[in-house]
C-alpha cells in the first residue's frame, strides 16, 4: 500500500498504531515492563492528539503565529515516536521463532485491513 496522500498516510498508521497495541506491546511487556509499555501506549494518545490538532489547524485559511508554533510543537511530538519505535524491533530478537513468526502475520493482517487511524483511536476508546 502506497501512502502518498494523507488519507492514506492515515490507512497506513492506523494499522500500525493497531498492531503495536494489540500484538506487539502484549508480547514484549515480559521485556519491557507494564511501566513501559503505559508509557508507549501514552505516547499514542499523545499523537492522537498531535494529529488532531494538526487536522484542525489545516482547515483554517490562515494561521497566527500561535498556531505555527502550535504545528511545530505537535510535529515535534509525532517525530518522537519512530525513533523509539524503531528500537523495539531489537526487543523482537528476543522472543522465539514462533513468536515472531506469528507477529509478522498478525501485523500483515492488520495491514490489509487498513484500518485509518481516528477509525482506529475511535475503536480502542470504545473497547
Amino acid at each position: 500500500m502506497s501512502c502518498g496522500r494523507p488519507s492514506r498516510r492515515a490507512r497506513c498508521v492506523g494499522p500500525h498504531f493497531k498492531f503495536e497495541e494489540c500484538y506487539l506491546y502484549p508480547s514484549l511487556e515480559r521485556f519491557l515492563g507494564e511501566g513501559y509499555v503505559k508509557k508507549l501506549l501514552n505516547e499514542h494518545d499523545g499523537i492522537f492528539r498531535s494529529v488532531w490538532k494538526l487536522a484542525k489547524l489545516a482547515e483554517k485559511e490562515t494561521w497566527s503565529d500561535a498556531d505555527v508554533k502550535s504545528a511545530e510543537a505537535n510535529l515535534d511530538l509525532i517525530y518522537e515516536h519512530p525513533i523509539g519505535c524503531d528500537g523495539l524491533s531489537l526487543w523482537m530478537e528476543r522472543l522465539g521463532a514462533e513468536e515472531r513468526d506469528e507477529l509478522w502475520k498478525q501485523m500483515h493482517a492488520t495491514r490489509r485491513k487498513g484500518t485509518g487511524l481516528f477509525d482506529y483511536y475511535y475503536e480502542r476508546q470504545n473497547a
